[in-house]
């Protein structure tokens, strides 16, 4: 499910807590974030163009799959991907931080969109 953030942010969050986890594990991962004070986050953002927004690299690829044998390929787009980890004292501080990192400089907000993805990844030490 996606919810959108603001005009240039879309999140993904599977169940509300931005993990697939079952409830038990997300209580045994709590837990264990009271008991150490914070967490580490994996996070992943996809770069994406938005909507509308020429993609001449996307089309040159697209051009090109006829010549190299890949017949029926359309609608070709190129992005970014971006993976690092956070460490934040809980989920909804790792996610503002992932958020604002987007925002102010891994996207730029009036032609790109990011798709954020936050899971727990341990305990920081």
């Amino acid at each position: 499910m996606s919810m959108p953030m603001s005009a240039s942010l879309v999140v993904h969050s599977p169940n509300g807590a931005g993990d697939d986890r079952p409830h038990a594990d997300l209580h045994r991962i709590r837990a264990s974030m009271c008991e150490h004070g914070s967490m580490i986050f994996s996070v992943h953002v996809e770069v994406r163009l938005r909507p509308g927004i020429a993609d001449p690299q996307g089309s040159t690829i697209e051009r090109a799959m006829p010549t190299l044998g890949f017949a029926g390929v359309s609608g070709v787009r190129v992005g970014k991907s971006i993976r690092f980890e956070i460490d934040a004292v809980d989920e909804a501080s790792a996610r503002a931080e992932a958020e604002d990192l987007c925002r102010r400089f891994l996207t730029n907000p009036v032609i790109e969109d990011a798709i954020v993805e936050l899971e727990p990844a341990g305990v920081a030490s």
